[in-house]
């Protein structure tokens, strides 16, 4: 239901303004040297990614709803909080109904589904730690390693950064947490287990300028960060494109 946001989480590994109300820009490239990039102004936060031309997400922090738009199709799907939780509980549901009614279904069925609920309980029992390594920097900002892992296997490595070694303000830094915040809470929900959910700011004090995952080979590090005024238009849906239902 929500096919879209996958690709836009990857990146998945990123108050007030304390002086003056500014725009962000933070420019990203991956493995492939394809560019993407998060900005953020007036509570608003878009991302675009290589993966996905024609898609790109808004992030409305003022209510924490997510828009994601297709602009080959002109379409887009919202995502609320009230949403997520809904979801949540459905693929809780039905998870616990499959496990509940397993012993009635076909032995042919059977077959088929035991090795996803082995993989459910196996699920359940890891454990995710994450842990500080040294200091490493992208674009001339200064950044924290972290080594995340599950049940003691690498999964990812993310290098993190606050609001002041990046030099934005309060509130870019905070629009742009909130969203990641939002899409780890949802990848949680969507896959039943917090060890495989996406790192969220406050596990790793900062927002990922670098984040890498050592079995895909994937990379995304900053590239670079402007903070020239950013149009009003770029986080607005144009009037002619339809809602899509979750």
């Amino acid at each position: 239901m929500f096919r879209n946001l996958a690709l836009l989480a990857s990146i998945c590994g990123l108050g007030l303004c304390t002086t003056v109300k500014a725009d962000t820009t933070l420019n990203f490239i991956d493995q492939a040297n394809q560019s993407g990039l998060v900005q953020t102004s007036q509570g608003w936060v878009r991302v675009e990614q290589a993966a996905a031309p024609h898609i790109h997400m808004l992030f409305d922090s003022k209510n924490g709803q997510i828009s994601v738009v297709n602009v080959e199709q002109k379409s887009y799907q919202q995502i609320t909080p009230e949403r997520i939780e809904q979801a949540a509980q459905q693929i809780s549901t039905a998870r616990e109904q499959l496990k509940a009614n397993f012993h009635k279904l076909p032995a042919a069925q059977q077959q088929q589904l035991k090795p996803l609920l082995e993989q459910m309980a196996n699920a359940d029992k890891t454990e995710r730690t994450i842990k500080a390594g040294n200091k490493s920097a992208a674009a001339g900002i200064s950044c924290q390693q972290y080594d995340v892992l599950v049940d003691q296997q690498p999964v990812q490595k993310v290098c993190s950064a606050d609001a002041k070694a990046l030099k934005i303000s309060d509130a870019d830094y905070a629009n742009i947490a909130g969203m990641l915040t939002m899409l780890a809470e949802i990848s949680k929900n969507l896959s039943g287990q917090g060890s495989h959910a996406a790192i969220s700011p406050k596990d790793i004090n900062g927002l990922p300028i670098i984040t890498s995952d050592p079995k895909s080979k994937s990379l995304n590090r900053l590239e670079s960060i402007s903070r020239d005024k950013i149009a009003a238009e770029r986080f607005v849906i144009p009037s002619d494109f339809t809602a899509t239902p979750n």
